[in-house]
């Protein structure tokens, strides 16, 4: 044993054996580190430590897409937690953050993740809108021909038509906006053509129709029609207003026209509301609906003497030196009082219909289906006659 002891001291003497020490030392150290190394937990990385999503697309990751070197991990021990949820009845997550949790034995990353709302509505607009000559334009419904769709909650409409002069033929703008809950605004601008009402017959009517151009754009157009060809078209006029300007002032609304003295002339054209004329209705019900207290008499025999006033359908009218009362029976300052009144009355005359107070004869009777000879006083007031079928 002595003898080979001192042979292993002799051979690390020598160059050689030194040489050979050296490696089995190498070797040694490569395997020490080699097991460290392997026994070592990786560093657990995310890619993203914060991920934003438009709302209405998916988020749902694998792990390999979070963790940084996912090919170093042992993915059974890899664990991936997440609190993105669809919106209740739709395939995406509503607009809100969210968590990623991603665990590796003791070690955890959470990766955010935040949904938001950054697109504007499409709003889609008419290519040009007819208007007709002296229409109210804040009783005109532009909002029927827009159309705005979003995934989130629109706002209502926004409608600037100031730069609209109704009693005057041309062409003009009308600016048009839409916002969703989330504040992305879409903007548009519409063309408005104001053109003169058109002369019809006592059995025609003034429809209001979207047309389809060539190029796919859409144009709303006014046309005569017949009145039994207009049920189901949207009716804007049943007047035979002929425009024309005179000293006097003469306005028409659903019917003939009436001068009133010697004014200015106003020239103001509201549209009626005309609604499916009862007495074309085959199956009993009344699409038109009456007002309150109003008398048929088809003859506008209604009026009040140059110091008194007079009483029609409930309705008393105050003292008016120049004109006399329409057989409404009303006095009004504006022409979308008018329009109400009208309401009014085929509400009154519909319910007692619904509630069999009266029959349908009664109802074809009683129900105006518009009004007519709408002129107003030097005063200012507007009065009006019903229109009886």
């Amino acid at each position: 044993m002595r003898d080979l002891k001192e042979k292993w001291i002799g051979l690390i003497k020598t160059k050689k054996g030194k040489g050979i020490l050296l490696g089995v030392v190498i070797i040694i150290l490569v395997i020490l580190v080699g097991v460290l190394y392997i026994n070592k937990d990786k560093t657990l990385q995310l890619n993203k430590e914060t991920v934003k999503i438009e709302y209405g697309k998916t988020y749902n990751p694998n792990l390999k897409d979070i963790v940084k070197s996912y090919d170093d991990f042992n993915s059974k021990d890899l664990k991936l937690e997440s609190t993105i949820k669809n919106e209740e009845g739709k395939e995406y997550p509503s607009v809100g953050k969210y968590e990623i949790k991603v665990t590796y034995k003791k070690q955890e990353v959470t990766q955010k993740v935040e949904v938001k709302d950054t697109t504007k509505p499409e709003l889609t607009v008419p290519e040009n809108i007819e208007i007709l000559q002296g229409t109210d334009l804040s009783t005109f419904d532009f909002k029927s021909l827009l159309n705005a769709t979003d995934l989130s909650e629109l706002k209502d409409y926004e409608i600037d038509y100031s730069k609209v002069d109704a009693n005057t033929v041309g062409e003009y703008e009308v600016n048009v906006s839409i916002q969703d809950k989330y504040e992305n605004k879409t903007d548009a601008k519409v063309k408005a053509t104001v053109i003169e009402k058109p002369t019809i017959n006592d059995d025609e009517v003034v429809v209001q129709e979207v047309v389809t151009n060539e190029d796919g754009t859409k144009t709303v157009k006014n046309s005569v029609k017949k009145q039994a060809e207009a049920t189901d078209k949207k009716v804007v006029s049943n007047s035979n207003n002929t425009n024309k300007n005179t000293t006097s002032s003469s306005t028409t609304t659903g019917g003939s026209t009436s001068t009133s003295g010697n004014t200015s002339s106003s020239n103001k054209n509201n549209s009626s509301s005309s609604s499916s004329n009862s007495s074309n209705s085959n199956n009993g019900s009344s699409s038109s609906k009456p007002s309150s207290g109003s008398n048929n008499s088809n003859n506008s025999g209604s009026s009040s003497s140059n110091s008194g006033s007079s009483s029609t359908g409930g309705s008393t009218s105050t003292s008016h030196t120049h004109i006399a009362v329409g057989n409404s029976g009303k006095w009004v300052s504006s022409y979308s009082e008018v329009e109400k009144a009208f309401d009014d009355i085929l509400d009154y005359w519909d319910k007692k219909y619904k509630n069999g107070e009266i029959d349908y004869q009664t109802l074809l009777q009683k129900c105006p289906i518009g009004y007519t000879n709408v002129h107003s006083c030097t005063c200012g007031k507007i009065t009006w006659d019903w229109q009886y079928s």
